[in-house]
């Protein structure tokens, strides 16, 4: 088969995907839990259910291109989701956990769009048109969801900052009010 190296470099893709999705799909339905944000709530509700979507759609291609989705793995977004479960054993529920989770949760988004595109490059050179239309919606959707992150960053990091201001000024202020008084 001409090209067998680069369509097995592109059906190596598509299995890093599924393994990614996979991952995200089981993830962020725990993560929702740990959130205090409504909106970043709704966020990981929405990507939990893109993601096994996207799971589905992937698994057919890997069928279609003779490979198994069993013992596929991501081990970059493992890692990013590895460094969410530590901010969660840091920090507490609120405003910082969100703010902290949502700089892990842009950059896996950024990784994700990155990944999709790549994938779609390949299956453009090797005119697997089967799953180019799926490989569009999904590079458009987490270009959607990576600027919705970001929307969604600005409002809690302002919240995150205030609170964090609030907390190192208050002994200070405290101390301020104590020498008023006498």
């Amino acid at each position: 088969m001409p090209n067998s190296g680069f369509r097995s470099l592109f059906a190596d893709e598509v299995e890093a995907l599924y393994a990614a999705e996979s991952l995200i799909s089981k993830t962020f339905p725990l993560l929702k839990k740990k959130v205090a944000t409504k909106e970043l709530v709704l966020m990981l509700d929405q990507q939990a259910a893109q993601a096994k979507s996207h799971t589905k759609n992937l698994k057919s291609a890997l069928i279609f291109l003779d490979r198994r989705a069993a013992g596929a793995e991501s081990r970059s977004v493992k890692a990013m989701l590895s460094e969410c479960d530590d901010a969660l054993e840091r920090l507490e529920k609120g405003n910082l956990l969100d703010a902290t989770l949502l700089v892990h949760l842009q950059r896996l988004e950024f990784h994700r769009l990155g990944a999709y595109r790549a994938t779609l490059a390949l299956a453009t050179q090797l005119g697997e048109d089967g799953i180019l239309d799926f490989l569009k919606e999904a590079a458009a959707f987490d270009d959607v969801t990576t600027k919705r992150l970001g929307q969604i960053a600005l409002q809690v990091n302002a919240e995150a900052f205030a609170d964090t201001r609030s907390e190192i000024l208050a002994p200070v202020i405290g101390e301020l009010e104590a020498d008023k008084v006498e």
